[in-house]
């Protein structure tokens, strides 16, 4: 808040005020407070440049929670009625309206009302045409790539929010039911402005977490689309990119990375294409997840009950490949799937068992191991009898 002011640099208050990417401005002592009734103590709060704060604070384990804190759909819904009737009362098409615009697309994407995306997004494409002269998404790749834009330059072309619109975009029609390969350039588009952006910030100094965030995010969906589609090099295309941003965060609350997720989603979908080579690089993959499959009480996640099952595909496909390995991993993926099930996982928990079985009764015949795969064929017709 205290960046803000009548000599502040316009090309400092555009990122600042963009209701698309700050809906809170914080002075030193507000952060602070607020922090404090969080049940933080120790609570430091400096000024570190380009208008940011940043706080340093120890979390307070006696400091008890308000008991009445309303649910997060509760929140999620008072937020997207709050920026409904904020659009309806700023002036149409001016770059406030853009950023609460955005931001309502973005809520009802995720909240996959489409009925409230689909006039979101008209509203918003109508309007970027308008003040901007160009349809957001069947003419976004014209915008090009200019290395030195000025913040100023560019929020005259375009929104400063047109990457992560994009990337909803994506989103909407895949939710909608358009295959993934249908929107990767739509996606590229998306990682394309949202790192124009970051450029012209990083020139004044300063640069935006959201767009960076969701910059990854859509460049990380483009090469899960060129993977799904078979393209060749999407590991060391991967690899390129930087870790994700939110991984930093996750390992301090012991969540999972992002990074990985979508390694070990490529793999799954570079196996689905047949380019079993490609795949083969990201051979790391598999053996974290067996890793994790190994250690008791872990519950494996759908993306890695997959990877379980794909690899010992692999095994079966490959010249020299192992059928005794694909026995192990099909076995190993059998009990996660159990062990997901009992806790109330359905997902691929519920879909890969029987699939899994028949894989290994092929694996066990071609061991010569008659008896076993005979047992597990009888378990498994035993099984569709029940159902």
């Amino acid at each position: 808040m205290e960046a803000v002011g009548p000599t502040t640099p316009r090309g400092v208050l555009v990122p600042l005020l963009s209701v698309g990417y700050h809906l809170v401005l914080q002075s030193a002592a507000s952060l602070a407070a607020l922090l404090q009734r969080g049940g933080f103590v120790d609570v430091e709060v400096r000024h570190s440049g380009g208008g940011q704060l940043a706080a340093r604070c120890r979390h307070n384990p006696a400091a008890r929670r308000p008991e009445t804190a309303p649910t997060d759909l509760g929140i999620r819904e008072q937020y997207r009625r709050y920026l409904r009737d904020a659009a309806q009362i700023v002036d149409r098409d001016s770059d406030l309206w853009f950023g609460l615009t955005a931001r309502a697309y973005r809520e009802a994407v995720n909240a996959a009302d489409g009925p409230a995306a689909d006039a979101l997004w008209d509203m918003f494409s109508s309007a970027c045409r308008r003040r901007f002269g160009f349809d957001p998404e069947a003419e976004a790749k014209a915008l090009g790539d200019a290395a030195e834009e000025s913040l100023e330059n560019l929020f005259v072309r375009e929104p400063l929010c047109l990457g992560p619109v994009l990337l909803f975009r994506a989103f909407h029609r895949m939710h909608a039911g358009e295959r993934r390969t249908a929107v990767e350039e739509l996606l590229t588009h998306a990682a394309r402005a949202s790192s124009r952006l970051r450029r012209a910030l990083q020139r004044i100094g300063t640069d935006d977490g959201d767009a960076e965030d969701l910059g990854w995010v859509a460049a990380a969906e483009a090469l899960l689309c060129a993977a799904e589609r078979g393209a060749r090099n999407v590991p060391e295309r991967f690899a390129a990119l930087n870790p994700s941003p939110s991984d930093a965060l996750a390992r301090r609350g012991s969540q999972p990375s992002r990074t990985e997720h979508y390694q070990r989603r490529i793999f799954v979908s570079l196996i689905n294409a047949a380019q079993l080579e490609e795949a083969d690089r990201l051979a790391h993959v598999v053996k974290a997840v067996e890793v994790r499959a190994a250690l008791p009480g872990v519950l494996l996640a759908d993306d890695e009950l997959d990877v379980l099952y794909c690899a010992a595909a692999r095994e079966l496909q490959r010249r020299k490949g192992s059928a005794e390995r694909a026995v192990g991993l099909l076995r190993q993926l059998r009990a996660a799937c159990d062990a997901a099930r009992a806790a109330g996982r359905l997902g691929s928990a519920a879909t890969l068992p029987a699939p899994a079985r028949d894989m290994e009764v092929l694996a066990l015949n071609v061991l010569g191991r008659r008896q076993e795969a005979d047992a597990l064929r009888k378990i498994r017709n035993d099984s569709q009898s029940i159902r």
